[in-house]
């Protein structure tokens, strides 16, 4: 089962970055302000499998500013595996 479709919530992050190079000369100084921009290209989807295992997916894309724009798309996929002990009480969930 597929759920959690909530493009709407999810906001393009912009930012500026202003790396900290020593001993950069001064007419490389523009260079080292580094323009970024985050946005989730589609919703984000959680699966509970039939084996009890959790699937996250979720893909972005990032986009670096300057005086070329850089675009990178990623997914990120993690695989959980929840576990509850009856005799401690205690639920652990596994990273895979």
């Amino acid at each position: 089962m597929e759920f959690f479709y909530c493009l709407q919530n999810f906001q393009v992050i912009k930012r500026d970055y202003n790396l900290s190079i020593l001993n950069t000369p001064n007419n490389l100084r523009p260079y080292t302000v580094v323009g970024v921009e985050v946005s989730v290209d589609e919703p984000p989807t959680i699966d509970f499998r039939s084996d009890g295992n959790i699937v996250f997916n979720l893909r972005g894309q990032f986009k670096f500013l300057k005086d070329a724009t850089i675009e990178i798309e990623a997914e990120f996929t993690a695989m959980l595996k929840p576990k509850f002990y009856q005799i401690t009480q205690t639920l652990t969930v596994d990273l895979v």
